[in-house]
């Protein structure tokens, strides 16, 4: 279709998508354990920092960033600090398919994503 062609719409296996959903599952239920407590790691001034090893062509990478953009908008009220919460290293040693990658980054996630 014309949207998957022009990278409006992804295709990512299931296999693909497990690792972020359980870190996200997991994020999900620290966030709501050290709600109870008096200190929050959301609270901290260091940003939540990942690495993402042979990245390309960034599907995990995307939905990684869209799912703490969404987990933080639950925690934060102020988009513009989102940003700042968290760092991806999303590393690829191919030449090729680290354009690949940077291309589906910036075309997903925009310019906030390089």
């Amino acid at each position: 279709s014309e949207a998957r062609i022009s990278g409006e719409i992804l295709q990512q296996e299931l296999n693909s998508m497990m690792p972020v959903s359980i870190l996200v599952s997991i994020l999900k239920k620290k966030m709501a354990k050290e709600q109870n407590c008096d200190s929050s790691f959301m609270s901290s001034t260091r940003p939540m920092r990942f690495l993402d090893l042979c990245a390309a062509p960034g599907s995990k990478t995307c939905q990684l960033i869209t799912a703490l953009d969404t987990i933080l908008a639950e925690d934060r009220d102020q988009e513009q600090k989102r940003c700042n919460d968290f760092v991806i290293v999303a590393n690829e040693l191919n030449p090729s398919r680290a354009i690949q990658l940077r291309q589906r980054c910036f075309q997903q996630c925009g310019s906030r994503s390089l």
